[in-house]
């Protein structure tokens, strides 16, 4: 399910690229994180259904692996990680200026 052919990955990207920016550009408009993600989602949904038909492709072929990076969860994630990280190669100043 979540792998996707090699000439499907334009679309994939687009849908991606669409869907993780509105929901990008809603969080900053102070929209909440669940409902942003709601409708990144949904924009990115109704792209892939347009470039299932387009490619003949089933539409869970294409919408799965660009709505997976609008998971609330992978904020959280990131921030373990980054935790893990400043634990194990220290905390600095530096860091924040970048």
């Amino acid at each position: 399910m979540f792998s996707v052919p090699k000439r499907y990955i334009l679309p994939c990207l687009l849908m991606t690229a669409f869907g993780f920016g509105l929901k990008t550009a809603l969080v900053y408009q102070h929209v909440h994180l669940v409902v942003a993600s709601f409708f990144g989602a949904m924009l990115a949904s109704f792209l892939g259904v347009y470039f299932s038909k387009k490619y003949t492709l089933p539409p869970k072929a294409l919408i799965s692996p660009s709505v997976i990076c609008m998971m609330p969860g992978i904020a959280a994630y990131k921030a373990m990680v980054s935790m893990v990280q400043i634990g194990y190669f220290g905390f600095s100043e530096s860091y924040l200026a970048k």
